[in-house]
Protein backbone atom coordinates (compact mmCIF):
# COMPACT_ATOMS: atom_id res chain seq x y z
CA UNK A 1 0.00 0.00 0.00
CA UNK A 2 2.77 2.46 0.96
CA UNK A 3 4.62 1.78 -2.29
CA UNK A 4 1.45 2.30 -4.31
CA UNK A 5 0.63 5.60 -2.59
CA UNK A 6 4.24 6.76 -2.98
CA UNK A 7 4.24 6.07 -6.71
CA UNK A 8 0.88 7.78 -7.10
CA UNK A 9 2.18 10.82 -5.25
CA UNK A 10 5.22 11.04 -7.51
CA UNK A 11 2.97 10.93 -10.57
CA UNK A 12 0.79 13.69 -9.15
CA UNK A 13 3.67 15.97 -8.33
CA UNK A 14 5.19 15.51 -11.74
CA UNK A 15 2.15 17.18 -13.24
CA UNK A 16 1.76 19.87 -10.61
CA UNK A 17 2.28 23.57 -11.18
CA UNK A 18 4.31 23.52 -7.98
CA UNK A 19 6.68 20.83 -9.28
CA UNK A 20 9.18 21.42 -12.07
CA UNK A 21 8.72 19.16 -15.07
CA UNK A 22 11.49 17.66 -17.15
CA UNK A 23 10.03 18.83 -20.48
CA UNK A 24 8.67 22.30 -21.05
CA UNK A 25 5.60 22.65 -23.26
CA UNK A 26 5.97 25.83 -25.28
CA UNK A 27 2.84 27.81 -26.14
CA UNK A 28 1.37 26.98 -29.54
CA UNK A 29 1.25 30.64 -30.49
CA UNK A 30 4.09 32.67 -28.89
CA UNK A 31 2.91 36.11 -27.82
CA UNK A 32 3.98 39.08 -29.93
CA UNK A 33 6.76 41.38 -28.82
CA UNK A 34 4.80 44.41 -29.90
CA UNK A 35 7.18 46.98 -28.43
CA UNK A 36 10.61 45.51 -29.27
CA UNK A 37 12.35 48.66 -28.16
CA UNK A 38 11.49 47.86 -24.54
CA UNK A 39 13.69 45.00 -23.35
CA UNK A 40 12.35 42.18 -21.17
CA UNK A 41 14.46 41.71 -18.06
CA UNK A 42 14.70 38.00 -17.49
CA UNK A 43 17.12 35.15 -16.88
CA UNK A 44 17.39 31.48 -17.83
CA UNK A 45 13.80 30.98 -16.67
CA UNK A 46 12.65 32.66 -19.89
CA UNK A 47 13.74 29.53 -21.74
CA UNK A 48 11.62 27.44 -19.39
CA UNK A 49 8.18 28.83 -19.99
CA UNK A 50 8.20 32.49 -18.90
CA UNK A 51 6.80 34.45 -21.85
CA UNK A 52 6.39 38.17 -21.28
CA UNK A 53 5.93 41.01 -23.74
CA UNK A 54 5.15 44.72 -23.97
CA UNK A 55 2.05 45.98 -25.77
CA UNK A 56 0.87 49.60 -25.93
CA UNK A 57 3.02 50.52 -22.96
CA UNK A 58 1.76 47.63 -20.79
CA UNK A 59 3.62 44.49 -19.70
CA UNK A 60 1.90 41.12 -20.11
CA UNK A 61 2.65 37.58 -18.99
CA UNK A 62 1.58 34.69 -21.19
CA UNK A 63 -1.55 32.93 -19.92
CA UNK A 64 -2.62 30.74 -22.83
CA UNK A 65 -3.07 30.49 -26.58
CA UNK A 66 -5.89 33.04 -26.44
CA UNK A 67 -4.20 36.47 -26.02
CA UNK A 68 -7.10 37.60 -23.85
CA UNK A 69 -5.89 35.12 -21.23
CA UNK A 70 -2.56 36.90 -20.78
CA UNK A 71 -1.98 38.58 -17.43
CA UNK A 72 -1.43 42.33 -17.25
CA UNK A 73 1.56 42.61 -14.90
CA UNK A 74 2.34 46.29 -15.47
CA UNK A 75 3.83 47.72 -12.27
CA UNK A 76 3.22 44.48 -10.38
CA UNK A 77 4.84 43.65 -7.04
CA UNK A 78 7.03 40.77 -8.27
CA UNK A 79 10.21 40.64 -10.36
CA UNK A 80 10.11 38.91 -13.72
CA UNK A 81 13.54 37.25 -13.36
CA UNK A 82 12.27 35.35 -10.33
CA UNK A 83 9.20 33.94 -12.08
CA UNK A 84 9.36 30.25 -12.91
CA UNK A 85 7.21 29.00 -15.77
CA UNK A 86 6.86 25.44 -16.94
CA UNK A 87 4.80 25.91 -20.08
CA UNK A 88 1.41 25.66 -18.44
CA UNK A 89 -1.56 27.74 -19.52
CA UNK A 90 -3.68 29.14 -16.74
CA UNK A 91 -6.27 26.51 -15.85
CA UNK A 92 -4.01 23.68 -17.06
CA UNK A 93 -3.97 22.51 -13.46
CA UNK A 94 -7.67 22.18 -12.78
CA UNK A 95 -8.73 23.88 -9.58
CA UNK A 96 -12.07 22.67 -8.26
CA UNK A 97 -15.03 25.04 -8.11
CA UNK A 98 -17.73 22.45 -7.41
CA UNK A 99 -15.88 19.82 -5.37
CA UNK A 100 -17.44 16.43 -4.73
CA UNK A 101 -16.91 14.45 -1.53
CA UNK A 102 -17.55 10.94 -0.30
CA UNK A 103 -17.75 9.28 3.10
CA UNK A 104 -14.34 8.98 4.69
CA UNK A 105 -15.00 5.36 5.60
CA UNK A 106 -15.30 4.47 1.92
CA UNK A 107 -11.64 5.44 1.48
CA UNK A 108 -10.39 4.26 4.87
CA UNK A 109 -7.78 1.92 3.37
CA UNK A 110 -6.69 4.18 0.53
CA UNK A 111 -4.11 6.22 2.47
CA UNK A 112 -1.50 5.35 5.05
CA UNK A 113 -2.27 6.46 8.59
CA UNK A 114 0.54 9.05 8.49
CA UNK A 115 -0.63 10.66 5.23
CA UNK A 116 -0.74 14.44 5.95
CA UNK A 117 -4.08 16.16 5.40
CA UNK A 118 -5.83 19.51 5.61
CA UNK A 119 -9.19 19.34 7.36
CA UNK A 120 -12.03 21.85 7.36
CA UNK A 121 -15.08 22.05 9.59
CA UNK A 122 -18.24 22.81 7.59
CA UNK A 123 -21.98 22.61 8.12
CA UNK A 124 -21.90 19.34 6.15
CA UNK A 125 -19.33 17.87 8.53
CA UNK A 126 -15.54 17.70 8.57
CA UNK A 127 -14.01 17.63 5.09
CA UNK A 128 -10.57 16.06 4.64
CA UNK A 129 -8.03 16.84 1.91
CA UNK A 130 -5.11 14.36 1.79
CA UNK A 131 -2.02 16.01 0.35
CA UNK A 132 -1.52 13.35 -2.34
CA UNK A 133 -5.11 13.89 -3.51
CA UNK A 134 -5.41 17.67 -3.41
CA UNK A 135 -2.10 17.81 -5.35
CA UNK A 136 -4.10 17.03 -8.49
CA UNK A 137 -5.90 20.36 -8.13
CA UNK A 138 -3.86 22.43 -5.66
CA UNK A 139 -6.85 24.73 -5.12
CA UNK A 140 -10.38 23.81 -4.03
CA UNK A 141 -13.06 26.51 -3.94
CA UNK A 142 -15.74 25.66 -1.38
CA UNK A 143 -17.96 27.12 1.34
CA UNK A 144 -17.79 26.64 5.11
CA UNK A 145 -20.69 27.84 7.28
CA UNK A 146 -21.81 30.13 4.50
CA UNK A 147 -18.35 31.66 4.04
CA UNK A 148 -16.62 31.13 0.65
CA UNK A 149 -13.18 29.59 1.21
CA UNK A 150 -10.21 28.26 -0.74
CA UNK A 151 -8.31 25.17 0.37
CA UNK A 152 -4.79 25.35 -1.07
CA UNK A 153 -1.76 23.07 -1.11
CA UNK A 154 1.64 23.65 -2.76
CA UNK A 155 4.23 20.88 -2.53
CA UNK A 156 7.33 22.94 -3.32
CA UNK A 157 6.65 25.56 -0.67
CA UNK A 158 5.20 23.03 1.79
CA UNK A 159 2.21 25.36 2.04
CA UNK A 160 -1.17 24.05 3.17
CA UNK A 161 -3.83 26.53 4.24
CA UNK A 162 -7.45 27.64 4.01
CA UNK A 163 -8.19 31.20 2.88
CA UNK A 164 -11.26 33.40 2.61
CA UNK A 165 -12.65 34.13 -0.87
CA UNK A 166 -14.51 37.31 0.11
CA UNK A 167 -12.77 40.53 -0.90
CA UNK A 168 -14.06 44.03 -1.49
CA UNK A 169 -17.69 42.97 -1.32
CA UNK A 170 -17.27 40.16 -3.86
CA UNK A 171 -16.74 36.40 -3.80
CA UNK A 172 -13.69 35.44 -5.86
CA UNK A 173 -12.94 32.13 -7.58
CA UNK A 174 -9.28 31.10 -7.41
CA UNK A 175 -7.23 28.93 -9.75
CA UNK A 176 -3.62 28.31 -10.85
CA UNK A 177 -1.80 30.80 -13.07
CA UNK A 178 0.66 28.23 -14.44
CA UNK A 179 3.60 30.01 -12.78
CA UNK A 180 5.56 29.76 -9.57
CA UNK A 181 7.76 32.37 -7.90
CA UNK A 182 10.65 32.46 -5.46
CA UNK A 183 12.48 35.19 -3.57
CA UNK A 184 15.64 34.56 -1.54
CA UNK A 185 14.40 36.43 1.53
CA UNK A 186 10.92 34.85 1.67
CA UNK A 187 10.17 31.37 3.00
CA UNK A 188 13.89 30.55 2.82
CA UNK A 189 13.82 31.02 -0.93
CA UNK A 190 11.24 28.29 -1.53
CA UNK A 191 9.32 28.24 -4.78
CA UNK A 192 5.56 28.71 -4.46
CA UNK A 193 2.62 28.78 -6.82
CA UNK A 194 1.17 32.03 -8.13
CA UNK A 195 -2.63 32.01 -8.09
CA UNK A 196 -5.12 34.13 -9.97
CA UNK A 197 -8.77 34.93 -9.47
CA UNK A 198 -11.12 34.67 -12.44
CA UNK A 199 -13.24 37.60 -11.29
CA UNK A 200 -10.64 40.39 -11.43
CA UNK A 201 -7.83 38.49 -13.21
CA UNK A 202 -5.46 39.58 -10.45
CA UNK A 203 -2.43 37.46 -9.57
CA UNK A 204 -1.82 36.43 -5.92
CA UNK A 205 1.30 35.02 -4.28
CA UNK A 206 0.37 33.14 -1.08
CA UNK A 207 3.95 33.15 0.24
CA UNK A 208 3.48 36.83 1.03
CA UNK A 209 -0.33 36.61 1.41
CA UNK A 210 -0.93 39.37 -1.10
CA UNK A 211 -2.36 40.14 -4.52
CA UNK A 212 0.57 41.19 -6.70
CA UNK A 213 -1.14 42.47 -9.87
CA UNK A 214 -4.46 43.59 -11.30
CA UNK A 215 -7.33 45.46 -9.63
CA UNK A 216 -6.72 43.62 -6.34
CA UNK A 217 -2.99 44.44 -6.23
CA UNK A 218 -1.89 45.06 -2.66
CA UNK A 219 -4.91 43.36 -1.09
CA UNK A 220 -4.08 40.90 1.69
CA UNK A 221 -4.86 37.22 1.19
CA UNK A 222 -6.91 36.44 4.30
CA UNK A 223 -6.43 33.21 6.21
CA UNK A 224 -9.79 31.69 7.14
CA UNK A 225 -10.73 31.28 10.82
CA UNK A 226 -8.05 28.91 12.15
CA UNK A 227 -10.52 27.41 14.62
CA UNK A 228 -12.37 25.96 11.63
CA UNK A 229 -9.46 24.18 9.94
CA UNK A 230 -6.10 22.59 10.63
CA UNK A 231 -3.42 20.10 9.60
CA UNK A 232 -3.42 16.50 10.73
CA UNK A 233 -2.99 12.94 9.43
CA UNK A 234 -5.32 10.49 7.76
CA UNK A 235 -5.20 8.13 10.72
CA UNK A 236 -6.20 10.84 13.18
CA UNK A 237 -9.10 11.92 10.96
CA UNK A 238 -10.43 8.37 10.74
CA UNK A 239 -10.30 8.11 14.51
CA UNK A 240 -11.69 11.53 15.40
CA UNK A 241 -14.21 12.01 12.57
CA UNK A 242 -15.41 8.57 11.36
CA UNK A 243 -18.46 10.27 9.83
CA UNK A 244 -16.38 12.84 7.97
CA UNK A 245 -16.02 13.43 4.25
CA UNK A 246 -13.00 13.20 1.97
CA UNK A 247 -12.39 14.86 -1.39
CA UNK A 248 -13.43 12.43 -4.09
CA UNK A 249 -10.69 11.24 -6.42
CA UNK A 250 -10.82 11.43 -10.21
CA UNK A 251 -12.53 14.80 -10.55
CA UNK A 252 -11.72 16.29 -13.95
CA UNK A 253 -13.69 19.50 -14.48
CA UNK A 254 -13.62 21.41 -17.76
CA UNK A 255 -12.43 24.94 -16.99
CA UNK A 256 -14.35 27.76 -18.66
CA UNK A 257 -12.79 29.50 -21.64
CA UNK A 258 -14.59 32.74 -20.84
CA UNK A 259 -15.90 34.29 -17.64
CA UNK A 260 -17.40 37.60 -16.50
CA UNK A 261 -14.74 39.98 -15.18
CA UNK A 262 -15.48 42.50 -12.45
CA UNK A 263 -14.72 46.14 -13.11
CA UNK A 264 -12.93 48.24 -10.50
CA UNK A 265 -16.23 50.02 -9.82
CA UNK A 266 -17.69 46.68 -8.72
CA UNK A 267 -15.17 46.41 -5.89
CA UNK A 268 -15.92 48.09 -2.57
CA UNK A 269 -12.64 47.85 -0.68
CA UNK A 270 -13.43 50.52 1.91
Amino acid sequence: MKKLIFLSLIAVLAGSACQKTAEVVAPKVPPPVADPGIPITCNENCAEGVYAYHLNGRLYLYGGDDPSWDFDITDWLLELPQVNGYGYDRESIKALTQPVYQAIQEEAERFDADEPVIYLHTEAGVKVFPYSLISYHEVVNDVAYGHPVMIAYCYLADLAAVYSREYCGQTLTFALSGYTYSAPDIWKGRNGFVLWDRDTESLWWPLIDRAVSGPMQGASLKTFNTQKWGLSTWGEMLEEYPDGLVLEQGQDPTPPTDWPVLEEGDLDCN
